[in-house]
């Protein structure tokens, strides 16, 4: 089955791993096996074949068979078979016993059986309870009748070494095969019959392939066949996806069923996949079928489909590019209904959190005004080295509101800015914004040797326009209007010659990709290589082929995701085997989600900073009011310790009705008090924190030097270490959270000063300084620096670029 790698990945592992050792299988395809189809079964849950792999021919039209027949490939590919070989034979014991058998195994039949057809299904698969699962199935390799031979004697040696009553004979169709039983209870039968090598597993599998050696192709393969026709077919697989959303169904009751359907999976009824050469390249063709029009998820990759203007934004000689037609309303709905469905709060507290934080309606103010049109592309031409120079254009379908909207948001971004590093020392960030071509162009200035790139945005009347430089944006603005756009190259417009346009593209200029990243393969492959060695096989880098022997071959990479009656289908073309998008939609997804999730972290971040700038703020106003900063504590007359500090600032955080219900003479425990816990002001309550009810991440440092030692509170002119260099209020981890009300904050522990702290974010965690200042701290900072920090009047001297 060919090997599903990006790009130069792909062509790496080609050339340290190719041939028969570990080229793709069934490339290039030999002619089709029909016995391999007239085995599958009825029903099916999951079946792959996999064409026999022939020598390939320099003489083929097609640049992917050209490629495999390059005279550096196939060199490169001996090269490698003779080490590996040489290494087996190397092995401790390779020349006596059993070992030796193994080593003759792995080097000729194994490397054999690599490029023989052959087809692998499962029939049956019952979920119990209790026991391990019921599995039917089989795998059935056309090995010839020479290497059949040697094949069964390797393998029956093989079998002599395990346990007597673990093996067995049987009679099937009046011929011997053996069985072996594993635990537990797991039946595998084999045999070579005639030119093929067949493995069953559990009761029946090797009688039903004899049973239908002679039938013709069941007709769902036929039909898959005929939906997703390939010139020189190398592998099919089908995934029965009826038959296993009702197993999972009902081992997991109503609950899974609904989440099933929520997702869009309960009108699927296959996934299916063929891949082969045809035309100048390789191509991949995958079709999830449906009932009816894809339902859930599905239904945002089959909306209207694109058309060859929506490319007109990106410039032919792009290295890559990406189009999609995509309603962010439709995905925000979508989300919602999922975690509703699982029972979940984490997408609607998500969109809550985001809205309090930036004042805005989400949907209404945001997400609605924008267009379904999305294009992000790279070009060398507009902004030299490509990973540097992406750049991303989606339409606009309101620009009034959306206009509002980035303004409230600009003001926001320069706010928090503004409060965060009023009293840093060094530059601080900062939103730029300069006119060009008639537009306003904005971009973030971290003003950071650690920070590479400079986002940048413009919001025209019809178009967001985003760029990791702003020089991305002025490209794009000063480009003529005859520039050649990427739907005049021959590759994509071949797209777009059906009645209906995909409603996904992606395209990849392989060559290009090829002769940017070539210089470092070698590079690469010499580290490889040098740990390769260790291993007791002998390689150098001189096996890596030339660019030119490789390059010439190389055309443009081109992926669609198109609507069709059957469903959805996924089509690529390209010269290197693989790559197929089908097989990158989990990786897709995994890289994703973690992009989704960091989105939310900084929302909740922003939230949490803007807690601490209103806790800060209070403290100021009690400070104004009582000329000092309130006491950590409030205490009786025999100092014992009553009420937290949170409870003295309730009045200056409008919470003055909450404080009047409190008794100030009586503990936060007492039988009164201890009701008030549930009536927490959100502004105590951290948005990363999962502590109980009642529960506050926010303490103040307690130490005798800290800002908040005791029952006295301090005044400014006691922070003789500068207010800008004392930490006023910490975010500890959930297991350093205290009732909100107790008197109760963060010893400061000089030995280790960062134990309790950073839990809730991973990397840093959130402070107010004493100056009124919010900030995000580094758990890389230093024990000395943060030491610093805690203190009011030790006379430390803190450099703030350090943190």
């Amino acid at each position: 089955m060919a090997m599903m790698f990006p790009g130069p990945l792909e062509l790496l592992l080609i050339l340290l791993m190719g041939g028969g050792m570990g080229a793709p299988l069934g490339l290039p395809p030999g002619p089709e096996d029909p016995l391999l189809a007239n085995v599958a079964p009825e029903g099916c849950l999951f079946y792959a074949s996999w064409a026999g792999t022939v020598a390939p021919d320099a003489t083929s039209k097609n640049q992917t068979e050209q490629l495999l027949a390059e005279p550096e490939l196939q060199q490169a590919i001996l090269k490698i078979e003779q080490a590996i070989e040489k290494a087996f034979g190397n092995m401790p014991g390779g020349s006596d016993g059993n070992a030796a058998a193994v080593v003759e195994v792995v080097k000729d039949t194994g490397k054999h059986l690599l490029k023989c057809p052959g087809a692998i299904f499962v029939s049956e698969l019952n979920i119990r309870i209790s026991g391990p699962p019921d599995v039917r199935g089989a795998a059935i390799i056309r090995v010839g009748k020479e290497e059949g031979a040697k094949l069964k004697s390797a393998l029956e040696q093989q079998q002599a070494a395990l346990p007597a009553e673990a093996v067995q004979q049987v009679e099937i169709a009046g011929e011997t095969w053996h069985r072996i039983t594993l635990p537990p209870a797991i039946k595998i039968t084999w045999g070579v019959k005639s030119s093929y090598l067949i493995i069953g597993v559990g009761e029946g599998s090797v009688e039903g392939i004899l049973q239908r050696v002679r039938n013709t192709a069941p007709k769902w393969l036929a039909e898959l066949r005929a939906a997703l026709p390939v010139e020189r077919p190398s592998t099919c697989t089908f995934l029965n996806v009826n038959a296993i959303r009702d197993m999972v169904a009902e081992a997991g009751g109503p609950e899974v069923g609904g989440m099933i359907q929520t997702l869009g999976l309960g009108n699927v009824t296959s996934i299916a996949s063929v891949t082969g050469l045809e035309g100048e390249g390789f191509v991949s063709r995958t079709l999830l079928a449906t009932d009816g029009d894809p339902q859930g998820i599905f239904a945002l990759a089959a909306g209207e489909p694109l058309t060859a203007a929506d490319l007109s934004v990106i410039p032919q000689d792009a290295v890559f590019a990406g189009a999609l037609r995509l309603d962010l309303t439709s995905v925000l709905d979508m989300a919602l209904l999922i975690s509703k469905q699982a029972g979940e709060r984490d997408v609607e507290m998500g969109v809550a959190e985001i809205e309090q934080t930036l004042d805005i309606d989400l949907r209404n103010d945001l997400l609605a005004p924008l267009g379904d049109r999305w294009r992000v592309y790279g070009s060398t031409s507009e902004a030299g080295l490509v990973p540097l120079g992406v750049t991303a254009v989606t339409s606009i379908d309101d620009y009034a509101t959306l206009a509002a909207t980035h303004t409230k948001l600009v003001a926001f971004a320069k706010g928090i800015l503004a409060s965060e590093f009023r009293s840093s020392r060094r530059p601080s960030p900062r939103i730029v914004e300069f006119d060009y071509a008639g537009q306003t162009v904005y971009f973030f200035d971290a003003r950071r040797d650690d920070m590479w790139v400079a986002p940048a945005w413009c919001l025209t009347d019809k178009e967001l326009i985003v760029s990791l430089f702003p020089q991305g944006i002025k490209a794009y603005l000063s480009r003529s209007a005859e520039t050649p756009s990427l739907d005049q190259c021959a590759d994509v417009a071949a797209a777009f010659d059906s009645s209906s346009g995909p409603n996904a593209l992606a395209y990849v200029d392989t060559k290009h990709v090829f002769e940017l990243v070539y210089p470092a393969i070698p590079m690469i492959a010499q580290a490889v290589l040098s740990q390769v060695a260790r291993q007791g096989i002998d390689l150098d880098v001189s096996i890596i082929p030339s660019a030119p022997s490789i390059s010439k071959h190389l055309r443009p990479s081109v992926t669609t995701i198109r609507r069709v009656p059957e469903g959805i289908l996924l089509e690529a073309s390209q010269t290197i085997p693989g790559g197929g998008v089908g097989p990158m939609l989990p990786v897709a997804i995994g890289l994703g989600l973690p992009a989704v999730s960091s989105s939310r972290q900084a929302a909740r971040r922003a939230t949490s900073m803007n807690n601490m700038k209103q806790i800060g703020l209070a403290m100021f106003n009690y400070h104004d009011a009582f000329r000092a900063f309130p006491p950590a504590y409030t205490a009786d007359e025999d100092g014992k310790p009553l009420l937290s500090w949170r409870v003295q600032i309730l009045p200056f955080i409008e919470q003055g009705h909450l404080y009047e219900q409190f008794k100030l003479d009586e503990p936060w425990d007492s039988e009164h008090n201890k009701k008030l816990l549930g009536s927490m002001p959100r502004i105590y309550r951290s948005p990363a924190s999962k502590a109980a009810p009642g529960m506050t991440n926010y303490l103040t440092v307690r130490g005798e030097r800290t800002a908040f030692p005791d029952e006295k509170g301090q005044k400014i002119r006691n922070f003789t270490d500068g207010t800008s260099n004392t930490i006023m209020v910490v975010e500890v981890d959930d297991a350093k959270a205290v009732p909100w009300t107790k008197p109760e904050d963060f010893p400061h522990n000089e030995e280790n000063p960062m134990a309790g702290l950073g839990g809730l974010w991973g990397d840093g965690f959130v402070v107010a300084m004493c100056d009124g200042s919010v900030r995000f701290i580094k758990t890389t900072i230093t024990p000395d620096l943060l030491n610093a920090l805690f203190t009011r009047n030790a006379r430390d001297i803190v450099d703030h670029s350090k943190f």
